[in-house]
């Protein structure tokens, strides 16, 4: 007759629920200002990198505003050149007006010139003075104008940035909710992402199983829908999906050991990372 030795060993379980598969975070690509959807460069279900162009929105707009602005800053250039040619006109007038100032100022002193001429010379440098001074302003009021053009380009350029999307991290595209040429406000979604790196499995078991769940465990992930592949959970880390989209999971295996010390019941998230 055959015989065994009967040892002591933990009690295996199984304990299956259903539930989805969701990337831990998910974003929503919104446009910064209502606009038409000029392109779609991706499409549900498309694995994207960071930085891949995802929509363009419209922007002949802006693209009209910055070469308005750009001709604005042509015009500001060329009268900041014309004023500081003004300028050293004025200040040569000014320096010669001065000279033969104070030439009547000595002259007048040692009565070798009259007074009216000390006066013409002294009202032709103050003159001067006044024009050279109204220069100077007006070189002022130029160098702001092209700080203000130039400020309004970059900020055009930086509206034009905002009409291409891109995705902010490696991403899997789950939903694209809008139509090439769909008018749309900010804060509506265009599409919506996920991060792979880290895929949540939501499972709901019974509550009458859930005080035999622990950290730890290995997990099967049985899926329906559309699904590249999904790896075994191993049996010492998370498990690992990859090519995933819009998943509903059939049947989560969990196998484990019993554990008194659990109670409760509801979802059981699994980090399949």
């Amino acid at each position: 007759v055959p015989t065994l030795e009967v040892k002591k060993s933990p009690l295996a379980q199984t304990v299956f629920g259903t539930g989805t598969l969701e990337g831990k975070t998910r974003l929503a690509i919104s446009p910064r200002e209502t606009g038409a959807i000029r392109k779609l460069h991706a499409d549900q279900g498309d694995m994207v990198k960071a930085g891949t162009l995802l929509v363009e929105m419209d922007s002949d707009d802006i693209v009209q505003q910055i070469k308005v602005a750009e001709a604005e800053l042509a015009v500001a250039r060329a009268a900041l050149q014309r004023i500081e040619a003004e300028i050293r006109s004025a200040k040569a007038d000014f320096e010669y007006a001065d000279t033969m100032f104070r030439r009547s100022e000595k002259l007048l002193s040692s009565n070798a010139e009259s007074r009216s001429t000390y006066d013409k010379n002294r009202q032709n440098m103050l003159v001067a003075g006044a024009a050279l001074e109204q220069a100077e302003k007006r070189r002022i009021e130029a160098e702001a104008a092209l700080v203000k053009h130039r400020a309004q380009i970059a900020y055009y350029k930086t509206k034009l940035s905002e009409t291409r999307l891109t995705a902010p991290f490696d991403a899997l595209i789950v939903r694209r909710n809008r139509e090439q040429g769909a008018i749309v406000n900010p804060g509506v979604s265009i599409m919506d992402i996920v991060d792979t790196s880290t895929i949540w499995a939501s499972v709901w078991v019974d509550e009458a199983q859930i005080a035999h769940l622990q950290n730890g465990l290995a997990a099967d992930a049985v899926a329906v829908g559309r699904a590249r592949r999904i790896a075994p959970h191993p049996a010492d880390r998370d498990a690992r999906i990859i090519g995933i989209g819009d998943l509903v999971i059939r049947d989560l295996v969990i196998g484990g050991v019993a554990n008194e010390d659990a109670a409760g019941g509801g979802i059981a998230a699994a980090d399949m990372a």
